[in-house]
């Protein structure tokens, strides 16, 4: 009987090295079957801990089994009320709302159709076959947690800069004002899936900076003080004290903090101080000849390549087969639009401002030792070397400063799971530090 196997049934051995491998499969992107992998915060460490889970869909809503009542990750979504569910690369923050016992039963008779492969973890536990009631009876032992995601309403709004030119942004949650400063090669909805995952502790603020989305143009003029005037403007309306900036937001964060009182905390992202190589001047003149000639596929590769951002398998590829790619992915994007995204041509030609922050900031770091904020440098272990080494030098210029690695993450951490980020995992170290926990 299921009850009288409850107390001699035990874990399989095989469980924990196939939920490692299930593990690093996934998140390399490789999805096995209807697994999916669960990340809900420890109850003493707040840290993410992870488990492969295969979720049901009964009368349309979802659900995750859980085999034992005493497992810890049961033990800590009861406590959280809420994880990370990833397939492959895309996530989705959910809440997890733990069924009564007497719910119980309707789902787990569910269970060996629709998840059939996890048959023989219960058959090893407790002994039961693949018979539907057999599963009913196990409502005692087996926790079970239903699935919800409930979307935070997103708003819209503008700020209007010293300059008269319009910032626009998006805002979403509730609580003390933050507002999230995106780098190179991005917009502000690049940002999002990050905003959703403060939203239940902040008001988040996420601006597109000049030259993308919501915002209007650069002028011919600009440079670093107009960059500074446009969050000044944000930071006025809102009454927001706390910034998080990605990599040249990163430096615009910087700046502004020691320009800016109102400015309390300052959470910073491999801001890209020093010059990746060399040939940095090089690249740079290739770069803005391809865009004069239109050659937008060949100037974003260009610079990619020179500033370290694509994979290695991307960096050893021949340039002018990186471009037919690129052009592609323009050509579909055309085709099919982009989403919220800013598209590629658009994006491509607000590079050159860019790195004009990084000339101009890059000889001039001892400045930031007038910083008065409290500071965060976060950054990944796989991101090039030149990004650590910056963070190493702010570390120094920053004696007071917090740093803290990210393993297993790059550059691009911060955005959207599906553009290589994982933005819960960046989430969960700005509230600690933004919270003070």
């Amino acid at each position: 009987m299921a009850g009288s196997s409850t107390t001699m049934g035990r874990l399989p051995r095989w469980l924990g090295p196939a939920n490692r491998v299930i593990i690093a499969l996934q998140r390399r992107g490789v999805v096995v079957g209807t697994m999916r992998l669960l990340s809900v915060p420890g109850r003493k460490s707040g840290k993410l801990r992870t488990t492969p889970v295969s979720p049901l869909t009964v009368d349309g809503q979802r659900y995750i089994v859980g085999g034992l009542e005493s497992s810890d990750w049961v033990r800590n979504a009861r406590a959280a009320g809420w994880g990370i569910l990833a397939r492959g690369r895309k996530e989705e923050k959910v809440s997890l709302v733990e069924l009564a016992v007497e719910e119980r039963a309707a789902i787990l008779r569910e269970f060996p159709q629709k998840v059939p492969h996890g048959v023989q973890f219960f058959h090893q536990v407790y002994g039961v076959s693949g018979d539907p009631e057999q599963f009913a009876a196990l409502a005692p032992h087996c926790p079970v947690f239903r699935i919800t995601v409930a979307p935070e309403v997103c708003a819209t709004g503008s700020v209007v800069s010293r300059d008269g030119t319009t910032i626009g942004y998006r805002r979403i949650g509730h609580g003390p004002g933050l507002v999230l400063l995106h780098g190179a090669a991005s917009s502000g909805y690049n940002h999002m899936q990050l905003a959703e995952a403060l939203a239940d502790t902040f008001t988040v603020y996420v601006p597109d900076r000049r030259g993308r989305g919501l915002s209007g143009p650069y002028g011919e003029d600009h440079e670093l003080r107009k960059d500074i005037e446009d969050l000044d403007a944000l930071l006025t309306q809102t009454g927001a004290r706390d910034v998080f900036g990605v990599s040249s937001g990163g430096i615009i964060c910087l700046q502004a903090a020691l320009d800016l009182p109102a400015i309390r905390r300052i959470a910073i992202f491999e801001p890209p101080l020093l010059s990746p190589g060399p040939a940095s001047m090089d690249w740079m003149s290739r770069y803005e000849k391809e865009i004069g000639q239109g050659k937008v596929a060949a100037a974003l590769v260009s610079a990619i390549k020179a500033t370290q951002m694509g994979s290695p398998v991307f960096n050893a590829m021949p340039h002018r087969l990186l471009e037919s790619f690129v052009r592609m992915g323009i050509k579909r994007e055309d085709k099919r639009g982009s989403g919220d995204y800013v598209p590629m041509k658009e994006i491509a030609p607000t590079l050159r401002y860019d790195f004009m922050l990084v000339a101009e900031t890059s000889e001039d770091v001892e400045s930031f030792k007038g910083i008065g904020a409290e500071v965060l440098l976060l950054g990944g272990s796989r991101s090039p070397a030149y990004l650590k080494t910056s963070l190493d030098v702010l570390e120094r210029t920053l004696p007071s400063a917090t740093r803290i690695e990210l393993p297993g993450l790059d550059h691009a951490a911060s955005w959207n799971s599906d553009r290589g980020g994982r933005p819960y995992r960046v989430a969960q170290e700005l509230h600690r530090f933004f919270v003070g926990q």
